[in-house]
């Protein structure tokens, strides 16, 4: 189904937002056709956009199982295998009696600017001003960074380290703390850099005591400006 008004889509799953905004396309199970075409995603239905996007139907099922998976689908799902991605699937949807796969890739992305200025500089510590798609800005400083090359697959992965200037806003759950800290994760692959994805790093506490840190998606950085002290 095509229209010249595409809602947006919705990736509540962080693991399939996790792989759009990392990898920049994503195949997504629906179980509901809906309009293809130029829109945006977003994490949640009132959230902020996180990025411009184009859906495109790849396939439809009546009574679907894992076995109508593609393999090579669901190396792009996120959930790396036909069986993890069906498991996922029905932990949402249930048993399904129809299903539509999608596939969801950025446009109009062009951030190699963003991380070849964070890598260049990475030993030092700078602040800067990023600006998000969804024109958010943040100002934030560089604490460090993790590194490791792209390998014989072509896959490798920067982590640029900060320190916002004020806490940010994050939308969690009462036991969730958001701090100062934060990380820029950049994908590296043959072909270059992948979307840089800020986030925030948000502390779980029950009783009182630290569970563990979680780092949800703030957005795509879309440019960076170096603060002058």
């Amino acid at each position: 189904m095509t229209s010249n008004h595409v809602g947006p889509i919705i990736f509540g799953d962080p693991t399939a937002c996790g792989q759009l905004l990392e990898e920049g396309e994503v195949y997504t199970f629906r179980t509901s056709d809906r309009t293809t075409g130029d829109t945006w995603a977003r994490a949640t239905r009132t959230g902020e956009k996180l990025v411009d996007v184009t859906v495109e139907l790849i396939a439809s099922f009546d009574d679907p199982d894992a076995g109508s998976l593609r393999d090579e689908w669901a190396r792009h799902s996120g959930f790396r295998t036909a069986d993890r991605w069906w498991d996922a699937i029905e932990d949402i949807h249930g048993p399904p009696e129809i299903g539509y796969v999608y596939r969801v890739e950025t446009r109009g992305i062009e951030r190699d600017d963003v991380a070849e200025t964070l890598f260049e500089n990475r030993i030092e510590s700078r602040t800067y001003r990023l600006a998000l798609d969804d024109e958010r800005t943040f100002e934030v400083t560089a604490v460090g960074s993790e590194y490791e090359p792209a390998d014989i697959h072509g896959t490798g992965n920067f982590q640029q380290n900060i320190e916002f200037s004020e806490l940010p806003e994050v939308a969690v759950d009462d036991d969730r703390h958001p701090t100062v800290q934060g990380e820029i994760q950049t994908v590296e692959t043959d072909d270059g850099w992948g979307t840089p994805v800020l986030h925030a790093a948000v502390q779980h506490v029950e009783d009182d005591e630290l569970v563990q840190w979680e780092y949800p998606v703030l957005g795509t950085v879309a440019t960076i400006q170096e603060v002058d002290e």
